[in-house]
């Protein structure tokens, strides 16, 4: 399912509605542009768990966060507020 929201030929646009960790963040930033409500969580906090985070992920996150910022979320599991996710860059509008 990633591959193809990500090869779409059309816009796709997430709408984080609600707590998205881990997979929902996944699914987020293969899209080309994500809007979420105020005060959801999105993250991969995966590591907080002990597993590991898709390789295909950290790319992604990269070039949206900046690669220390992105290692750095990925590495502790960091989970952001919309609001901290907007200022990152994780998400393009928070309404």
């Amino acid at each position: 399912l990633c591959f193809t929201i990500y090869g779409a030929r059309q816009a796709v646009v997430a709408e984080i509605a609600g707590h998205g960790p881990a997979a929902g963040t996944i699914l987020a930033l293969c899209c080309d542009s994500r809007v979420a409500a105020p005060g959801v969580q999105v993250g991969l906090n995966e590591a907080a768990f002990g597993l590991n985070v898709p390789t295909f992920t950290l790319p992604l996150m990269r070039n949206l966060m900046g690669p220390r910022a992105a290692a750095s979320a990925v590495c502790r599991g960091t989970l952001f507020s919309s609001e901290e996710a907007l200022g990152l860059g994780l998400v393009d509008i928070v309404v």
